[in-house]
């Protein structure tokens, strides 16, 4: 529950950036519908004249006099320039706001699926099934990508299509991922002064085991907290951005599947290298 705590937060900063972006959006639809009607209004009023001298039998006579001032210019063409005038500014509104029902339409797809994801996430249910690890690595990635992107770290991955299948749960499974791959955004960040960074990912197997590395180039683990980054309650976030639970929690679900997650490498030059390792089903094997 603490790691769907930490996971729920982060969401809901998932969600409030699309929200906030639908927002803005709105409030200029609503500027901009203003400035439609009164092009609508003008319309109107035009047309409204030309029906008041038609009805009283002067339309041809009103349309031909000149304009005081412009010899060469008559009352129908002003109206006429006048009227092509607003019909391509109402027009342009109308680009306009296609373009933002366009937009608002994708980041309420964002909002579904982000949700989506977290109703996956907050299942409680323990379901021990076989599973293609890359799917649930999938999910996770997915859950990310907008943070990934606003970051501008760069994304590797090598993931056969063949792997064998493992026997583990699903939600727990992209709890550990989506874990991993939060800390190493944040280990970039905290390196960075800027944005941007390399987080890749690989998985593998062999004869026994199926193997899920995630290296970042982030500003590394330092020796003295090697040994307890997966105690519990042992962070070194702000009180706001980590509960110290997500590597302990990870380590028990990766534990009950008969596999483990270790440190594989670290240093503040090269980033860190997160190993973790699953047993593949009796004769199941590349």
């Amino acid at each position: 529950m603490a790691v769907v705590g930490e996971i729920v937060g982060k969401v809901a900063h998932e969600v409030l950036n699309p929200v906030s972006a639908m927002l803005t959006s709105v409030e200029h639809k609503l500027e901009t519908s203003h400035q439609s009607i009164d092009t609508v209004e003008l319309i109107k009023e035009i047309l409204l004249d030309w029906e008041t001298h038609f009805n009283n039998g002067n339309l041809e006579s009103y349309l031909q006099k000149t304009v005081e001032g412009q010899k060469e210019k008559t009352f129908g063409q002003e109206d006429f320039e006048s009227m092509y005038a607003l019909i391509r500014q109402f027009t342009e509104h109308i680009k306009e706001n296609n373009k933002e029902w366009e937009f608002l339409h994708h980041h309420i797809l964002r909002v579904v699926k982000i949700v989506d994801g977290l109703r996956v996430v907050a299942r409680r249910k323990k379901t021990v099934e076989e599973l293609d690890i890359n799917q649930p690595l999938k999910e996770a990635l997915e859950l990310m990508k907008e943070s990934l992107r606003k970051q501008q770290i760069e994304l590797s991955q090598k993931q056969p299509v063949d792997l064998p299948k493992i026997k583990a749960d699903f939600n727990e499974m992209l709890q550990v991922f989506c874990n991993l791959i939060r800390n190493s955004m944040q280990a970039i960040t905290e390196k960075n002064e800027h944005k941007g960074g390399k987080i890749a990912i690989e998985t593998m197997a062999n004869k026994a085991k199926l193997l899920i590395k995630i290296s970042d180039t982030g500003n590394g683990i330092s020796k003295e907290n090697m040994a307890k980054i997966f105690d519990a309650n042992f962070t070194t976030k702000g009180r706001h951005e980590g509960t110290g639970l997500g590597l302990n929690i990870s380590r028990r679900f990766i534990r009950e599947c008969g596999g483990d997650i270790k440190v594989e490498k670290s240093s503040k030059e090269q980033g860190t290298t997160m190993a973790i390792w699953l047993p593949l089903k009796q004769g199941k094997h590349l």
